[in-house]
């Protein structure tokens, strides 16, 4: 979940199961003029921190991975007819790439192109475990 953090002064991707525990209050606090949350997250690409990573995935699957979606960088998605485009933001190929190779032949890496290298790479590598002769 990215949320302001008074106590740093500026956004901060806090994760959700490392939440302990919550306290509700009665404490408000004043909305200072700062950053919104939409340059934010375009400053972090701009910056390199994060690549933007665009996935066209099958509604088949789709039921599937709306929980998991959020450990990937999940920002948004449009539905199309028999499937749904969803941006993610994220810093690790990797990571991403192993997650994609779980959805097989229901999902399409549309950008970047690096992520589509690196997912290549995984499935070269099982099929070389899997299928050495």
């Amino acid at each position: 979940m990215i949320a302001y953090c008074n106590l740093r002064n500026d956004y901060r991707d806090f994760r959700l199961d490392r939440i302990q525990s919550l306290i509700i209050t009665s404490e408000k606090y004043e909305i200072l003029n700062r950053q919104n949350l939409r340059d934010y997250l375009d400053n972090l690409t701009l910056t390199n921190q994060v690549i933007q990573v665009e996935l066209k995935i099958n509604k088949i699957i789709y039921p599937y991975i709306t929980n998991t979606k959020y450990y990937y960088g999940f920002v948004d998605e449009k539905e199309s007819d028999d499937h749904y485009v969803c941006t993610f933001l994220n810093d690790d190929h990797s990571y991403m790439a192993h997650w994609i190779i779980t959805m097989t032949d229901h999902v399409e890496i549309v950008k970047p192109l690096s992520l589509k290298e690196k997912t290549e790479e995984l499935v070269a590598a099982l099929q070389n475990h899997y299928f050495r002769e």
